[in-house]
């Protein structure tokens, strides 16, 4: 019985040996590396407003509660119908304090004094991950601030959204050019080609 013993302990062994330079090997080939942007991308959504305070540096940050999902590679419905989304309301039921960690600065000129806690509202976020190391352990958080905010989405997301069309116009136009351009210097190319001056 304890050679059956030392056997499986054995066999234990060399699978977590296997597995770990499998995945070593893997992590290699993949060639993976992040790297950190200088930008924050923006975010349009809806989240309940929970309050604002200065910080120690006179800095107002504002704590939201966003809607989330638990898993990115669920779909948004269930097959059970029901959705995949994490409201505000189960955040709050479930009592836990800030549990996003959501604090975001606010942009001067936004007059959120007239915010109800416990309301929900449109917002418009400037947005990345972050972390701060302490005591060896890392807490992740959201830094960025608030750029927009409203009771109508209208109101909130139409210079974001607009800026898609602007976009999209000035890509297509952008494109045109390049495309007669490229026209004019083969049109070009065949005037200045020995065989059409030769049939001239």
């Amino acid at each position: 019985m304890p050679g059956a013993d030392l056997e499986s302990r054995q066999l234990i062994t060399d699978l977590l040996k296997f597995a770990n330079a499998g995945s070593g090997n893997q992590v290699k080939a993949a060639g993976m590396k992040t790297t950190l942007i200088a930008g924050y991308p923006v975010l349009p959504c809806w989240a309940m407003w929970i309050g604002a305070e200065a910080n120690a540096n006179g800095v107002t940050k504002a704590t939201l509660c966003l809607p989330y999902v638990q898993n990115p590679n669920v779909a948004m419905i269930k097959f059970s119908g029901a959705t995949s989304l994490e409201t505000p309301l189960d955040m709050v039921a479930s009592e836990i304090v800030n549990p996003y960690n959501c604090k975001l600065g606010v942009t001067p000129g936004l007059d959120i004094g007239k915010l109800v806690s416990g309301e929900c509202y449109y917002f418009l976020l400037a947005i990345k991950p972050a972390g701060f190391a302490q005591s060896g352990n890392v807490t992740s958080y959201w830094e960025g601030s608030i750029k927009a905010f409203g009771t109508k989405a209208n109101d909130v997301f139409k210079d974001y959204f607009n800026l898609f069309t602007t976009t999209t116009t000035q890509w297509a136009m952008h494109k045109k050019s390049l495309e007669s351009a490229s026209l004019r210097e083969a049109d070009d190319y065949q005037e200045l080609s020995p065989d059409s001056s030769t049939h001239q």
